[in-house]
């Protein structure tokens, strides 16, 4: 049977940030003990992280203290308590004793990136089981010690969830604009600076002047106008597009409640800078709580109709901007500024 997703529970030490940490700096090793308990014994036939550290970006673990099966190496033994370096390579292994407790220690030299394995049972002393083998401890990050289950019969547990694909229609983007120079224009706003954006803002007066408002005699003249217009009035119309946000936005409460939930959500977690959350006696790590946001926000913006608001929101836009851009006649002077004398 094939299993997807893992389980997990764990324990993290008060103050060690997934930023600016200092369990992430010199050289710290870290002391655990385990014992079997016969009464629950763990299924090795699933891969068991019970110590590790994971970086800042969740995209590696500096190492992983595993017991079980690992997944994609069923070379090694499933009954022995592993230690794996960044690549997932076995730095050191030792049997799982039924009846005896089994102490380690795993020093981590952030400096000169290695990584050592100590090692006793009982009440003996620990003694080195390895030299300090060479490891890539970059990225920072956190300690974590519990319990992570991983499935079995799957060859990778991330990768591997079910998921849902839409076929996507694609446009060539020069089909739409090259005759309309959309492209450059698109390339000026974002290089621009948002003051210079608006610096160039047209009086009500010229923007709506009735008079020069007439039907183009052909395709040719109406390009001509949407170009002139464009460029012209470009900062009128972005104050018109932004006002059709706003109407939009306005017209529509759950879209404006769900755009201020998630930037609010996103500003207080944020603000944890990698901690977790502490809820009474409830603890949420920042993972959580992005996956809370987006499992609450996702729902309501759907709810809220948010694609027929952004399909009205374009063909309102397209409507008004290059209609007026379209019947708007050029000035006198430009009309006749590119005719040879």
């Amino acid at each position: 049977m094939q299993q997807r997703g893992f389980r997990r529970a764990g324990l993290q030490f008060q103050g060690d940030t997934n930023n600016g940490s200092p369990g992430s700096r010199g050289v710290k090793t870290l002391h655990f003990s385990l014992r079997w308990d016969n009464q629950r014994p763990l299924n090795l036939s699933h891969e068991y992280l019970l110590t590790w550290h994971e970086t800042a970006a969740y995209d590696a673990n500096q190492f992983n203290f595993e017991a079980g099966q690992i997944i994609g190496q069923s070379n090694l033994p499933r009954d022995t308590y592993k230690v794996l370096d960044r690549n997932n390579r076995q730095v050191w292994s030792t049997p799982i004793l039924k009846d005896a407790w089994q102490n380690f220690a795993i020093r981590l030299d952030f400096d000169r990136n290695t990584l050592q394995v100590f090692y006793s049972q009982g009440n003996e002393p620990l003694q080195s089981v390895t030299n300090a083998v060479y490891n890539n401890n970059a990225g920072e990050g956190q300690y974590q010690i519990g319990i992570l289950k991983k499935p079995t019969g799957t060859s990778d547990v991330l990768s591997e969830q079910p998921t849902v694909t839409m076929a996507r229609i694609q446009i060539p983007i020069d089909v739409l604009t090259s005759r309309l120079n959309f492209g450059e224009r698109l390339n000026s706003i974002r290089s621009g600076s948002l003051a210079s954006r608006f610096s160039n803002m047209r009086p009500l007066s010229e923007f709506l002047d009735v008079k020069r408002v007439n039907k183009p005699a052909n395709f040719g003249e109406m390009q001509s106008r949407v170009n002139y217009n464009l460029g012209h009035f470009s900062s009128n119309y972005a104050v018109v597009f932004t006002m059709l946000c706003l109407y939009a936005l306005l017209t529509n409460f759950w879209l404006l409640f769900d755009i201020i939930f998630v930037v609010t959500g996103m500003f207080i977690i944020g603000k944890l800078e990698g901690r977790d959350l502490e809820f009474g006696q409830q603890r949420f790590s920042t993972v959580q709580l992005y996956t809370g946001l987006w499992v609450i926000a996702i729902p309501i913006a759907l709810i809220s109709g948010v694609f027929g608001t952004m399909m009205w929101l374009i063909g309102a836009s397209g409507v008004v901007i290059l209609g007026h851009a379209a019947l708007l006649d050029k000035p006198i002077d430009e009309a006749f500024s590119g005719e040879a004398v």
